[in-house]
């Protein structure tokens, strides 16, 4: 006889958070987030462990924006690092933006991710290191309101 479970996700973490304004139009942003997840498909439990932090600096200027954030991520299955189930990275991002009167808002991000995946390894010679980098451009119309 066993027990059986129907799709249960248990999630638990504690998070801290900073944010400074300056008159100048700088502003900083500090974030840690630190936690395990449960998740229990039929009777197999599987757990992780995880942790994140970030920085962001932004500068505003009249309707510009440039800022800048750092990210560093980390999950381990069952608190094992060599695990399948385990990743790890980091990523960077630059984004500009210049809002046009109260409807436009016009942006330009770049972004790199690094990321150690063991499970991306599905063959001999196969990489668990990943590097990827986007370029975006957007233009948002707000029919109402303002940003």
């Amino acid at each position: 006889m066993g027990l059986l479970i129907n799709a249960a996700w248990l999630c638990a973490a504690l998070a801290a958070a900073l944010r400074v304004e300056t008159e100048g139009g700088w502003t900083a942003i500090l974030q840690a987030l630190d936690g395990s997840t449960y998740i229990a498909p039929r009777v197999v439990w599987l757990d992780w462990r995880f942790a994140s932090q970030s920085a962001l600096l932004a500068k505003r200027t009249a309707a510009h924006m440039v800022a800048v954030r750092y990210d560093d991520f980390d999950g381990q299955f069952r608190d094992n690092p060599t695990a399948s189930g385990s990743e790890e990275g980091n990523a960077w991002a630059v984004a500009y933006s210049f809002d046009r009167g109260k409807q436009w808002r016009f942006a330009l991000e770049w972004l790199r991710v690094e990321s150690y995946v063991r499970a991306r390894v599905e063959a001999p010679g196969d990489s668990a290191f990943a590097s990827e980098t986007r370029l975006e451009f957007s233009a948002r119309y707000l029919l109402r309101g303002s940003f």
